[in-house]
């Protein structure tokens, strides 16, 4: 299963057509999406890995959805039977996006992690710097002075 879950991935990402990819599961589990020996890696990991354990595995207590809500585990929550409606919408308003700047964003979460604040900073004004000669950019300038949607091309 997870052999075709990356091999769909990966075809995805080479796509240049798709812009947003959702994923389905069914039946009553709820991932998080993460593994949590992941979670590892970032800033604070050990304290949100040891809250997870301690509500997961220690109290045997499974966590709700709200709760998972607020402590930033989910950014959204989504009313019984409107999970899928509300990723579509999720996935329509990152495609409609400019996605080299989505692209720039995700890559700067990823790797400023580990990086000093001066770094982070650094290497943000580095990647604005390369998407500022972009097509992607002149088209948001314009789609905004002419108040009508943008048209992103990834160029």
């Amino acid at each position: 299963m997870l052999g075709l879950l990356a091999g769909t991935v990966a075809a995805s990402a080479a796509d240049e057509r798709v812009r947003a990819l959702v994923i389905t599961g069914a039946g009553r589990a709820f991932s998080a999406g993460a593994d949590l020996d992941e979670i590892e890696a970032l800033p604070d990991a050990r304290a949100f890995r040891e809250f997870i354990a301690g509500m997961i595995e220690v109290i045997g207590e499974p966590i709700t959805a709200e709760r998972a809500h607020a402590v930033g585990l989910v950014n959204e929550l989504a009313g019984p039977g409107q999970a899928l409606t509300a990723a579509l919408g999720l996935a329509a308003r990152l495609a409609a996006g400019a996605p080299l700047a989505l692209a720039a964003g995700k890559r700067l979460v990823d790797q400023s992690l580990g990086l000093d604040l001066a770094a982070a900073i650094g290497y943000e004004r580095e990647s604005v710097g390369r998407l500022f000669g972009t097509a992607d950019r002149a088209e948001g300038l314009a789609a905004c002075r002419e108040r009508r949607p943008a048209t992103f091309t990834g160029r």
